[in-house]
C-alpha cells in the first residue's frame, strides 16, 4: 500500500528534533521543537532526517508533515485507531482526556517501533 505526503513544511528549530516525532512550537516566534508535553499544540511530525541544534541559529531547518501521514516513533503499546498524543521526548503515546491530539494510528506497536500515523494536527483537546 502506498501513501503520498499531503503537505510538508520547513520550520526553523530551536533545539534539536529527532526524526519521526512529533513537533510542536517553539518558544520564540517562527521556531519549531520537538513535543515534550501533551498539553501542547501539536504541529505534525519530523521526517526521516531530523535535525540536530549544537547552535541557535536560523539555519537549523527540520521537514515535518502536517497534514496526510507520516511515520513516528512509538513511545509504548498502542492499539490501531488509537488516538495519539507525545511523551516527553516527542514519541507517539495514546492520548487520554486534557491531552491534545496529533495523531491517529494505523497499526498497533510496541515502544521504539516506527509506524504510519494519520496526522490530526491542531487538534483540540480530548
Amino acid at each position: 500500500m502506498a501513501f503520498d505526503l499531503f503537505f510538508v513544511d520547513v520550520g526553523s528549530a530551536e533545539e534539536t528534533v529527532l526524526p519521526h516525532r512529533f513537533v510542536a512550537f517553539g518558544a520564540t516566534a517562527g521556531k519549531v521543537k520537538q513535543a515534550d508535553l501533551a498539553t501542547e499544540a501539536i504541529l505534525g511530525v519530523s521526517d526521516e532526517c531530523g535535525v540536530v541544534v549544537t547552535v541557535a541559529t536560523d539555519e537549523n531547518r527540520v521537514d515535518f508533515n502536517v497534514l496526510g501521514y507520516a511515520k513516528i516513533t512509538y513511545g509504548a503499546t498502542i492499539i490501531a485507531g488509537a488516538h495519539l498524543t507525545t511523551d516527553a521526548d516527542g514519541k507517539a503515546v495514546t492520548a487520554v482526556a486534557t491531552n491534545r491530539v496529533g495523531a491517529m494510528a494505523l497499526t498497533a506497536g510496541v515502544a521504539g517501533d516506527i509506524h504510519l500515523v494519520t496526522l490530526i494536527a491542531g487538534s483540540p483537546v480530548l
